[in-house]
């Protein structure tokens, strides 16, 4: 059962709060390590015949082992490999800030997403300028911070006029109907003749 929290004081649930994030913390970079020590068995899971076998198929393997026993989707346990793998192999700081509580395993998957195009002496000095800090970021500021890293920018959104359609000429727009004429509704069509009424029977009778 649960523990009765009625009388306990607000500032005592707070630091407790923070013990029990760090627990979690520490709980997940141990999860990653064992995730990354399984990685590393799976070549002697293979036969002899496909000995010579790829990263990725470990890594398919590795999950298909850890996916049925954590009830993970294929997906989120590849996902689980690779990012036990990178830490391990890429960002041994930010597993040990993982696993001493100061930064979230979400700030781990940033820091991973935001170096997986660098080698590992990139990776390196991007850790030892945003780590020290990273404890008492929220996770946007991080990826603020991430991004102003010189080593690593990602490509910005085109801003501009929306481009032409094709067969308009470059730095033509498209005509815009005026506001006292509607807009045309279908092909154009031919004006009708005009009606000509003819006399009535009677009347040309008494005429005559």
């Amino acid at each position: 059962m649960f523990e009765d929290l009625e009388s306990v004081e607000a500032a005592t649930l707070v630091d407790r709060l923070v013990a029990e994030q760090r627990a979690v913390a520490a709980a997940e970079a141990r999860s990653l390590r064992i995730t990354a020590a399984l990685y590393r068995r799976s070549r002697e899971w293979m036969s002899e015949l496909a000995a010579s076998v790829g990263v990725g198929e470990l890594r398919e393997i590795t999950a298909a082992e850890i996916g049925p026993a954590l009830t993970l989707t294929r997906f989120s346990a590849l996902a689980m490999v690779d990012l036990a793998v990178t830490a391990e192999a890429r960002l041994p700081l930010s597993l040990a800030a993982l696993a001493e509580g100061r930064i979230s395993l979400r700030k781990l998957r940033l820091i991973a997403d935001h170096t997986d195009v660098l080698d590992d002496a990139a990776c390196a000095a991007v850790e030892a300028q945003v780590l020290p800090r990273a404890g008492t970021q929220t996770v946007p500021l991080l990826g603020a911070a991430l991004a102003k890293c010189g080593h690593h920018r990602r490509p910005r959104r085109r801003r501009g006029p929306p481009p032409l359609r094709p067969g308009r000429p470059a730095g033509v727009a498209a005509p815009r109907p005026r506001r006292d004429e509607p807009p045309p509704r279908g092909p154009a069509r031919t004006p009708s003749p005009p009606l000509v009424r003819r006399p009535h029977r009677h009347r040309a009778r008494r005429r005559q």
